[in-house]
């Protein structure tokens, strides 16, 4: 394997690693992954839902409440990835 290749590998391993330490309502939960062989794959959890963008376009703004959720999900789930490693 080159060497940016060996890198990149070790790095994504790295971080499908830490995702499994993730606590699950953070992240998208790590399923399946196989990064050695001839054809690397990860298979992750399907998390539906619209991007920020597209709900405020199609809903209008969040209110109050919507906010809060919004303010304390984000970071407490960065938090949790970044203490993941």
């Amino acid at each position: 394997m080159r060497r940016a290749g060996a890198a990149v590998l070790n790095r994504t391993l790295k971080e499908v690693s830490a995702t499994r330490r993730v606590a699950p309502f953070c992240t998208a939960r790590v399923i399946a992954a196989e990064l050695h062989g001839a054809q690397p794959y990860i298979v992750s959890e399907y998390a539906d839902g619209l991007s920020l963008r597209r709900a405020v376009a199609e809903r209008g703004p969040y209110g109050p409440a919507e906010l809060h959720r919004l303010a304390a999900g984000v970071p407490t789930a960065l938090t949790a990835i970044h203490l993941a490693g």
